[in-house]
């Protein structure tokens, strides 16, 4: 009986911690030699798992001008151009809990390096921090972030 206050503690605890924040902020620093100086067109996609299916079938490249641009509705379009920094905030409505970060660098072909996934285990994180460099993007960690705008 000590003890009896922890059970509906640890319930509570286990509810809430699988719920998705309603929102994530997206700090993004771009590398002065990102896509070569030239524009970078970025789109953030919210997506299900199903529209993350049929957006993964489709070339970084060809997404840009794809049907499903038109008819995806959320999608955040930015162009990043030389070095700097930028916040989005996404927001979590429905079942779209997840996001599809596409850019179009013009120097690669590789599918890795042009997309990133924030999914599942970013539901509970503020902030999530990116670096655009001359021909990808990539996840990092807040110090990075921090060393990469100061510079």
């Amino acid at each position: 009986m000590k003890y009896a206050w922890l059970l509906p503690l640890l319930l509570l605890m286990t509810f809430c911690g699988k719920k998705a924040r309603p929102f994530t902020d997206l700090h993004i620093a771009t590398s002065t030699d990102a896509n070569e100086g030239k524009a970078l067109p970025f789109h953030v996609v919210p997506v299900d798992g199903e529209l993350f299916v049929r957006i993964s079938s489709i070339k970084p490249e060809e997404w840009f001008v794809s049907e499903l641009v038109e008819t995806t509705p959320g999608i955040q379009k930015r162009v990043f151009k030389g070095s700097g920094s930028n916040i989005i905030r996404v927001e979590r409505v429905d079942s779209k809990n997840n996001f599809l970060l596409i850019a179009d660098f013009g120097n690669t072909d590789s599918v890795e390096a042009q997309r990133v996934y924030i999914g599942e285990k970013n539901w509970r994180d503020k902030s999530v921090y990116l670096l655009v460099t001359r021909d990808s993007i990539r996840v990092i960690d807040k110090q990075t972030y921090e060393r990469q705008i100061t510079q």
